[in-house]
């Protein structure tokens, strides 16, 4: 499951233009033991907590919040069309946190710095790893 995971991240960051790591950063923050079929007591759902109001609002290939790439499209989605409304990236996490007027959720303020701290951490890891090669044993053939 966790190639499923890091391509759908992969290839959400590539359509919003911001880094991997940043969208990492909010699925760990909001789902570290990676449970697809998660569910919150506020009612979000699956690995980035997507409420179910936003199933099928966004051009994913489903709306199955419960599915890894339907889950990881919506909520990089709602993600996206924060950022691109607020022009910045903490106020973005703030709002898909749903921390807009700093009541509705506990230490709502803390979300950005620990989604941040996570993608810090992802981009750290990654980089520990050696450059993957493409090159051929030619001598198998």
């Amino acid at each position: 499951m966790s190639e499923r995971i890091a391509r759908a991240i992969v290839k959400e960051a590539n359509y919003l233009e911001v880094e991997p790591s940043l969208l990492a950063g909010v699925l760990l923050t909001e789902n570290a033991p990676l449970d697809a079929s998660a569910r919150s007591s506020q009612g979000a759902i699956g690995l980035m907590q997507v409420m179910g109001f936003h199933a099928g609002e966004y051009d994913c290939d489903s709306d199955d919040l419960l599915q890894v790439e339907a889950n990881i499209c919506h909520g990089a989605r709602v993600f996206g069309y924060y950022l691109k409304r607020t022009g910045n990236v903490h106020r973005a996490l703030l709002r898909y946190n749903g921390c807009v007027s700093g009541t509705n959720t506990p230490n709502c303020r803390r979300y950005p710095t620990k989604v941040l701290r996570n993608a810090r951490q992802v981009r750290r890891e990654l980089l520990q790893y050696p450059p993957y090669s493409l090159a051929v044993d030619t001598a198998a053939f």
